[in-house]
């Protein structure tokens, strides 16, 4: 039997940010990703996002891989390399109120770049 599914849309118009990030947050539980409309971001440069996103994507393994991070995330992660804890939830990990996010210092690494003047 077929079933429609529906896709969690998150409208950044809100002025509302406690509203907002409690949306972005049910729709990362429910559906694990989420669409966001008014946004602010102009068409031009989503278009180019998606391009070049093509490019990278489209590349051997093993190209990708010189992109690859192992600490943190800030670079390439193959196929079915990550492993999520379903054991977080019950923990309350992703409870409204459960981590302080006032002020946040990254600890991860730099963003790899690729140095493929044809990609980026």
């Amino acid at each position: 039997m077929a079933r429609n599914l529906e896709l969690a849309v998150v409208d950044f118009s809100s002025n509302d940010r406690a509203s907002t990030a409690k949306s972005i947050r049910l729709a990362c539980l429910e559906y694990g990703f989420f669409y966001l409309v008014n946004h602010g971001i102009g068409q031009e440069i989503l278009g180019k996002v998606f391009e070049e996103s093509k490019k990278f994507f489209s590349l051997p393994p093993s190209e990708k891989m010189k992109l690859e991070l192992n600490q943190g995330h800030r670079g390439y992660t193959p196929p079915f390399a990550e492993k999520l804890d379903p054991s977080l939830l019950s923990k309350g990990w992703l409870e409204p109120g459960s981590a302080d996010l006032s002020e946040h210092h990254s600890r991860r690494p730099d963003v790899a770049w690729t140095r493929d003047p044809d990609i980026v």
